[in-house]
């Protein structure tokens, strides 16, 4: 392919007709006025002043550790699913209560996506309904 070097080999852009390779032996960094692209061997960071859009025609947004697949968010038929992609680990809303990091709620994969809720479950519609057997309730 024909190709730019800068600095040293580590440092090019080249392209062969159908691939453009932009590549660095540090990080790779895309400025605009307003915008930024920071990739580097630890970590990416896109930084912008507006909204970031990620548009799927695949319908699955997927999220890997190293080649696992660990988790996923899928849009067929316009649905958003939420998946878990490992046995048996749960799915954990986190959020920020006064300073402190809490689990608002744990999905217990391991048994069957058992809902463990870190305070109360409010129906503000004033009704609570389950279809099993029986309504336990804990005072």
């Amino acid at each position: 392919g024909v190709g730019m070097t800068f600095g040293d080999d580590g440092e090019k852009i080249e392209g062969d007709g159908t691939n453009l390779t932009i590549a660095s032996s540090s990080a790779l960094i895309l400025n605009s006025s307003l915008s930024s692209i920071r990739i580097d061997p630890n970590s990416a960071t896109i930084n912008v002043t507006g909204d970031i859009t990620l548009d799927a025609d695949g319908d699955q947004i997927k999220f890997k550790d190293g080649s696992t697949d660990i988790g996923q968010v899928d849009m067929t038929d316009d649905d958003l699913t939420i998946t878990s992609l490992v046995s048996d680990k749960d799915t954990i809303f986190k959020g920020n209560d006064g300073g402190s990091t809490i689990t608002a709620l744990t999905l217990d994969m391991s048994a069957a996506g058992a809902a463990t809720f870190n305070d109360k479950v409010i129906a503000e519609g004033g009704q609570l309904t389950t279809t099993g057997k029986s309504l336990v309730f804990g005072f």
